[in-house]
């Protein structure tokens, strides 16, 4: 068990779960109390909802909630000290904020000064908003926290009594920090599917009602209700090695994506919907809550009970042999955990009208369905002498990997021209030229960026608008 001391870091990924997150505050009879939580209501219909939105959105800006909530033990007992600042003047602060540094605060929060201690104070809206402009104000690069890392260097500046504060988290944390929380299955995560590298908290993820819109879902089912598998691939061709990033893109994607039909209020997302990825190189990735209902195959129950799964590849782009290794071990520990069949794992067009998960029917869901374990698989060969049969050209063997793995004839089309040494950015580079491409030789670059394509349509963009492109 991690030993936490003023010298630990301020910032890190969750140190506890959001159960625990939930029932420190029940227990210490927070969630049954005003002052902490008036001025939620135009939002959220329930405290805990509202607590679940601060755990979120501590999460979301890659914060640890475990400090954020010993530093609210600290200010006043979770807004349980009749005494504090927070009681006596209603100020619906996690923290004892002087000033409001988040710009975006400024015309809801006020300074007020507190009878007792004969000091300015911040009221703000809600709770919530206090965690926005306290996180802000210790990342902001221009303010005092700039360059600090630890408890003991964060609180030196928070507060008048740094030793004593900082002494107070570090041993709060020694006493609540990797708690899974009563509510939840005694199970964690890591026993049901070992090694998945947790990257909850670098993906972005929305509050209820964040920007003004509703957003979702936010709901939760018992891991003892969990079933089977859905597969999904990313519909977009991406690079085996780019992980992570893939993801976070995604991520960003959906929590700006309306998940509703035209005519309906807008709906946004939460934050990415699968639970888990698994990257080109074998790296499978927590992304959400294992117990999360999420919205990413269009069909129910499935959208609530089970792991939703997604690999990024695109086209005809098939997984590597690590990648869909990985996968049938993830979905092993999991049909093992909830014990669901193998025909409880599908494909997401088999729930519903799409072509996704590509590839992955054929190399993954149809054999793993059917008890079946196929090669590894292997990218088309390509036979660069061999001319094609309309245009008597052939795709030069320096392309002809490219031209298979990424799609060939249906993506790009015949070989129009043979090779040759064109004039490009002010170097001559083996070119060939496609019906729907133009395929040029970086020799200088390693691995799949030694073959690049012009930008086609930015070129035709640009000759048929020379003056900017109609709006």
């Amino acid at each position: 068990m991690t030993v936490y001391t003023i010298q630990s870091p301020f910032r890190s990924g969750a140190r506890i779960s959001g159960y625990a997150f939930l029932d420190i505050l029940k227990a210490s009879g927070s969630l049954d109390s005003v002052p902490l939580w008036r001025g939620i209501a135009e939002t959220y219909d329930t405290t805990e909802e509202a607590a679940r939105a601060v755990y979120r959105f501590i999460i979301g800006k890659g914060h640890d909630p475990a400090v954020w909530l010993a530093i609210c033990a600290r200010e006043h007992t979770y807004g349980m000290n009749p005494d504090s600042v927070l009681w006596r003047n209603d100020t619906r602060a996690w923290t004892n904020a002087r000033t409001v540094r988040d710009p975006a605060l400024k015309r809801t929060a006020v300074v007020i000064t507190d009878r007792v201690r004969k000091s300015g104070y911040v009221k703000y809206a809600n709770v919530i908003d206090s965690v926005q402009d306290g996180i802000y104000r210790v990342d902001d690069p221009t303010y005092a926290y700039a360059g600090m890392t630890t408890l003991e260097q964060i609180f030196g500046v928070w507060t008048e009594d740094p030793a004593e504060y900082a002494a107070f988290v570090a041993a709060w944390l020694n006493k609540h920090a990797d708690m899974e929380g009563a509510s939840t299955v005694a199970t964690p995560y890591e026993q049901i599917i070992p090694g998945l590298i947790d990257v909850r908290s670098k993906l972005a993820t929305r509050s209820p009602g964040e920007g003004g819109v509703e957003r979702g879902p936010y709901e939760r089912i018992p891991l003892s209700d969990k079933r089977g598998v859905v597969i999904h691939y990313r519909g977009v061709v991406t690079a085996a090695t780019a992980g992570l990033s893939s993801y976070q893109a995604d991520a960003e994607y959906h929590v700006g994506k309306n998940w509703v039909g035209a005519g309906q209020t807008p709906v946004l997302g939460s934050g990415i919907m699968y639970h888990i990825g698994v990257d080109g190189e074998g790296n499978g990735y927590l992304m959400r809550d294992l117990d999360r209902v999420l919205w990413h195959c269009g069909a129910w129950p499935q959208n609530s009970n089970t792991l939703a799964i997604q690999l990024p590849l695109g086209g005809s782009q098939r997984a590597t042999a690590p990648q869909l290794a990985r996968t049938r071990e993830i979905i092993d520990a999991w049909l093992r955990y909830t014990k669901a069949p193998r025909n409880e794992m599908w494909g997401h067009g088999q729930l519903s009208g799409t072509p996704c998960p590509g590839t992955l029917m054929n190399d993954l869901v149809t054999p793993y369905r059917n008890a079946v374990t196929p090669p590894a698989p292997q990218p088309p060969t390509p036979k660069p002498n061999a001319a094609d049969e309309v245009t008597g050209k052939w795709v030069h063997e320096e392309f002809a990997t490219t031209y298979a793995t990424y799609g060939g004839l249906y993506v790009f089309g015949r070989p129009s021209t043979g090779v040759f040494l064109e004039l490009h950015d002010d170097r001559e580079r083996l070119t060939q030229y496609f019906e729907r491409a133009t395929f040029r030789f970086f020799p200088e670059n390693q691995g799949e960026w030694r073959v690049q394509l012009d930008l086609l349509g930015v070129a035709a963009l640009n000759e048929r608008y020379p003056d900017g492109a109609p709006a």
